[in-house]
Parts: structure tokens; C-alpha cells; sequence
């Protein structure tokens, strides 16, 4: 909007501003969730963070769904990318395992099932963590 109003003039405040942008992306970000987690729980959420908290029980809650949301989509990730390997119509594509093999590689391999895995695992790590500070 500011640029488009002409109060950044050059490109030094055009990359200044994105500066300040980038600094308040994460808290952004954070309450963008947390107000999405009120909504969820028919809270109320104010112009401050936490202006109407959630119970211990809606956190514990939304940390089981999260984790269990997770979980599913390395799963589903890991099905989908199974169907090149065992769909016989994907298959006959391939005139032999070799050949197939050789495009696709392993599945046990696949770089973006053990990028899911990965995430799957450090998503594990911080329920872990929040869970233990109560």
C-alpha cells in the first residue's frame, strides 16, 4: 500500500520496509495461529495475544490434534508415493523393475518422504517439549 501510495521513495525504503516486515513475521504468524485456535474454541480473541486464554484442556487438546494431523499427513505422503512403486497400471509404464528403479529409485529413499519424516519427528519433538513445561 505504501508503495503504491508513493511514501517509499527508492529502493532503499522498499528494502527497509520489507526489513521491518520480515522482523514481525514470526510474531504475526504466531498470533494469526493462536487466533485461528480461539476461533476453533469459540474464544473470543482480543486486539491483545491471549486477551481470553484457552483451558489446559483445549491446549492439550489442539497439541493431540496437531501431532495427530501430522501423523496423517506422513502417512498419506508415504501412500501416495507407494502407488509409483505398487500400482500395476504405474507399473507398465516401465518395461522392467530395473527401468522403474532406476527412475524412481527406492521408496525407503525418496527424499521428500524422509523430509515428511523428518518434520514428523521434530513435530513429535516440540509437543514433547510444550508438554513437559505444563
Amino acid at each position: 500500500a505504501d508503495l503504491g501510495a508513493g511514501r517509499l521513495a527508492g529502493w532503499s525504503a522498499v528494502h527497509a520496509r520489507y526489513d521491518e516486515l520480515w522482523a514481525r513475521y514470526e510474531l504475526d504468524k504466531r498470533r494469526h495461529a493462536y487466533a485461528t485456535l480461539c476461533t476453533f474454541f469459540g474464544k473470543e480473541f482480543g486486539k491483545e495475544l491471549g486477551a481470553e486464554k484457552l483451558s489446559g484442556a483445549q491446549w492439550a487438546a489442539s497439541l493431540d490434534e496437531a501431532l495427530c494431523l501430522q501423523r496423517h499427513v506422513a502417512e498419506q505422503t508415504r501412500a501416495s508415493r507407494a502407488k509409483d512403486f505398487e500400482n500395476p497400471f504405474r507399473r507398465i509404464t516401465f518395461a522392467r523393475d530395473a527401468e522403474r528403479q532406476a527412475v524412481l529409485g527406492e521408496l525407503d529413499a525418496d527424499s521428500f518422504l524422509r523430509q515428511v519424516q523428518r518434520d514428523t519427528e521434530a513435530t513429535e519433538s516440540l509437543v514433547a517439549q510444550v508438554r513437559s513445561r505444563g
